[in-house]
């Protein structure tokens, strides 16, 4: 009798098993045993395993997504801090001024690179012009910095004087010796290639409109050797008065962030 009832019930849970849902047993026909049994499928679904698969799929998915957008946004808050951001619109609009003041001072004292005799007029003048420059260059800057609350000498600020370094020493070499051997044409070019190179180290920090000025200033410098090598004052009114011009302009227009 034990045995019978014994497969009975296990009719009973497997049946119960079999449909997914629990049953109530109670006790077999002619038992004394009053004990009820509640039967439950012991183990789940096959489907229920399969969407709890593709749910943790899609939740690795978008833990991946949500990881690759943080990356993102940290690599280009890296690159912003990287990015040279003081740089004055107005100080390469008065450069330029002052470059075309310089081309007409000159044109007024009837001097030019043409005649090494006027060596000294020119050094005085193109030499002014350089000091005023570059001091006017240097006040905006720091203006600049200043308005927005960082310190004008930054750890970046060195790393762009260092890069522009190596074109300016070049310029002044060349300068020297143009000087001592009396090839006053060759200034304007050398000056002008010896610039582009240093706004082109300037443009791996301040970004693609200094890099297309520094690309224009080495073809005019270029063009002005082979080519216009006895228009030194009109390459000059050209580039270093109308490129800075147009680069100040752009600049001042829509200023880097």
């Amino acid at each position: 009798v034990e045995e019978e009832d014994g497969e009975e019930q296990d009719r009973e849970l497997g049946g119960a098993k079999g449909h997914g849902k629990g049953r109530i047993i109670g006790p077999p026909p002619g038992s004394s045993s009053r004990k009820t049994v509640a039967a439950f499928p012991l183990t789940s679904g096959l489907p229920s395993s399969k969407v709890l698969c593709i749910t943790n799929l899609e939740t690795e998915e978008e833990d991946r997504d949500e990881a690759a957008g943080h990356l993102a946004r940290i690599r280009a808050l890296m690159d912003r801090a990287g990015e040279y951001s003081h740089l004055s619109g107005y100080a390469a609009m008065v450069a330029g001024l002052l470059a075309i003041a310089g081309a007409i001072v000159s044109w007024k004292l009837r001097v030019n690179f043409n005649h090494p005799s006027q060596a000294r007029d020119l050094a005085w003048t193109w030499g002014t012009v350089l000091l005023l420059a570059v001091a006017q260059a240097i006040g905006f800057t720091v203006a600049h910095a200043r308005n927005r609350g960082e310190p004008a000498w930054s750890p970046l600020s060195q790393q762009v004087v260092i890069a522009m370094l190596p074109a300016a020493y070049m310029g002044a070499v060349f300068t020297g010796f143009a000087l001592r051997e009396g090839r006053l044409d060759l200034l304007p070019p050398v000056w002008m290639m010896a610039y582009g190179s240093s706004l082109m180290g300037l443009g791996l920090y301040a970004g693609a409109r200094i890099k297309a000025a520094a690309v224009l200033f080495l073809l005019l410098g270029a063009a002005s050797l082979f080519f216009w090598l006895d228009y030194g004052l009109r390459m000059m009114l050209v580039s270093f008065g109308a490129v800075h011009l147009v680069l100040g302009a752009s600049i001042a227009w829509k200023p880097r962030r």
